[in-house]
Order: C-alpha cells, then sequence, then structure tokens
C-alpha cells in the first residue's frame, strides 16, 4: 500500500505515513494489489490463448486425418469395380503411406472418376484453386481436353526490348546506345526463351454441375495425362454402350 500524499510505500497497519504524517485513509487505493490483480489477468489471457491455440491445432490435425485414406476401399465405392488408371499415383502413395496430399489424384474405374485434392475450377470468369472431392458417373462425363496457356507479355515484351537495342541514335545517343545495346539484347534474349519455357497446360475433365481441372507439369507431364485421358475416354464410351 502507497500512501496518497508522498507515493511512499506503508508499512502494515500504520496509521499515519512515517515519511510525510498523513493519515492514512483505509480506502486508499493499493498499487501493489493492482498490479497483481492486473498480472493475474494477463496471465489468464496468455494462457487462454494458448489453450485456444492449441485446441484449433488438435481440431485441425483431427480434421486432416479425418480426410486421409487409409486404404482405397475408403474412396471407391463398389468393391467390385476394377481400377483402370491413376492420375497423380505419386500423390495418392503418399497418402496412403500416411503422408499429406500436397496436390491432388484421380482415380478411374471401369464405372466412376474419383478426384480428391486441389484442382482449378472455373468461377465468375476466372480460375480458382479448391479443395475437392469428385465422383463422378462415367457416362456424366460431358468432356475432356487440355488447354494451353502463354505469356504473350513476354513475347511483346521481348520484341520491344529488342527493337529498342538496336534502334539507331544520333549524337550523343550512340555513345548511350553503345553502352545499352548488349545488355537490352540479352534481357530480350532472356524474355524469349521465358515465353516458351512458361507453357503450361491444364487437362479438364467436364462434367454435369462441375468440372476439375490440374496442372499437366504436376502430374508427370503431357505424355502420361493423354495416357490417362485415352483409358478415361475408353472406359466412358465402353460405360455409354453397356448402358
Amino acid at each position: 500500500m502507497f500512501c496518497t500524499g508522498c507515493g511512499k510505500e506503508l508499512p502494515e497497519g500504520v496509521s499515519n505515513c512515517p515519511n510525510c504524517g498523513r493519515e492514512v485513509d483505509k480506502s486508499d487505493i493499493n498499487l501493489s494489489d493492482i498490479a497483481e490483480y492486473a498480472g493475474q489477468k494477463v496471465n489468464q489471457a496468455v494462457e487462454g490463448a494458448k489453450t485456444q491455440a492449441q485446441a484449433s491445432v488438435e481440431a485441425y490435425k483431427k480434421e486432416q486425418d479425418e480426410r486421409k485414406i487409409k486404404n482405397l476401399s475408403d474412396i471407391i465405392i463398389d468393391p467390385q469395380e476394377q481400377q483402370i488408371a491413376v492420375m497423380g499415383s505419386n500423390y495418392l502413395n503418399s497418402m496412403l503411406h500416411g503422408g499429406g496430399l500436397s496436390k491432388g489424384f484421380g482415380i478411374l474405374t471401369d464405372k466412376r472418376f474419383y478426384f480428391k485434392g486441389k484442382c482449378f475450377t472455373k468461377a465468375a470468369g476466372h480460375r480458382v484453386l479448391l479443395d475437392e472431392e469428385d465422383v463422378v458417373d462415367l457416362e456424366n462425363i460431358t468432356a475432356t481436353g487440355f488447354t494451353f496457356h502463354r505469356r504473350f507479355w513476354l513475347l511483346v515484351l521481348s520484341l520491344l526490348v529488342g527493337f529498342i537495342s538496336v534502334m539507331p541514335l544520333g549524337g550523343i545517343g550512340i555513345l548511350i546506345g553503345a553502352v545499352l545495346a548488349l545488355p537490352l539484347f540479352i534481357l530480350a534474349i532472356f524474355l524469349l526463351v521465358a515465353f516458351f519455357l512458361t507453357k503450361r497446360a491444364v487437362y479438364g475433365i467436364y462434367f454435369e454441375g462441375g468440372e476439375v481441372c490440374v496442372n499437366v507439369s504436376r502430374y508427370g507431364g503431357i505424355r502420361e495425362v493423354r495416357a490417362f485421358n485415352k483409358a478415361l475416354c475408353m472406359a466412358r464410351d465402353k460405360r455409354r454402350g453397356e448402358r
């Protein structure tokens, strides 16, 4: 407890301040009690935040564990379905062996197409990345195909920089042009190479009510995905013929 007159700490049980002689008012604020109370509240808040954070982490882990697939029977509906092909087998194997699912995988059977993980879909005219689980009957698949995306702004920028690097200049511009020509020419070549190397192929499976689109480079390349697409189209046509 502290004296409200001089601010000195008061010994326990005194009726007057030993320093200034002011009479001790029992209603005076005990600053040490306030500090202790504030410290307790801070500790409670910190412990509460830790508990809440830990509960959130545990809930997330539980959700992820529940979503994991221990074996293919957890995802394939009919035990009699025959597996034909897998797209993203490395991601599937990772999950089956207790790992996470960084991308996604597709399983083709003689009856259905199954997909689990991250894929692209259209929303408001733009492609967005989603985390999906889809089960599609083969006869409901309306189309499949590839789209190829190039960054044409790289080509335009390469041509513009290349033109500037060889553009004739007069007067003092000759000296400046001689200094900058080589770096600009190298930059133009770099942009042109980047244009050809950043080509992206997207494979899409379209069905009633949605679509699954993936970056081909994440799934073994164009050749492997084309093989999967061929198997899917053949299985779909066969399924439709049986119906």
